[in-house]
């Protein structure tokens, strides 16, 4: 059940926020593309930078794939083979993208949630 108070509220925020469309969308009209893209995009990081687990500083150095045993949020466990590509520290949280095997796409691991990786004897 929506109270009139909420209903209120929820038709200003929307206005609020089509005031804040049309005013990037005219700021931003003027600026090259690559520019704006900068912009938003967040830094990627060396995995040099970052104190990595032995495997998989060993996975970016070779280009090797890894076997990792994965867990997430709702504590379901799947197994599979990734290629990493890069380490990106988000919030408060390291994800290591890799391109997973098993789906055939880019995906992004939480650091903290792999609870075991084995390098490939490649």
């Amino acid at each position: 059940m929506i109270y009139r108070s909420a209903a209120h509220r929820v038709l200003v925020d929307v206005k609020t926020t089509r005031e804040v469309l049309r005013y990037f969308r005219v700021k931003l009209a003027h600026m090259p593309q690559d520019e704006i893209v900068s912009m938003y995009t967040p830094p990627v990081a060396s995995p040099a930078t970052f104190d990595l687990p032995p495997q998989l500083q060993e996975a970016f150095a070779s280009n090797k794939r890894l076997f990792i045993r994965n867990v997430n949020q709702k504590g379901h466990e799947t197994q599979r083979w990734i290629t990493p590509k890069q380490v990106l520290p988000l919030t408060d949280y390291f994800y290591v993208v890799a391109h997973c095997h098993l789906r055939n796409e880019d995906r992004h691991f939480r650091l903290d949630r792999i609870a075991e990786m084995k390098l490939a004897d490649e």
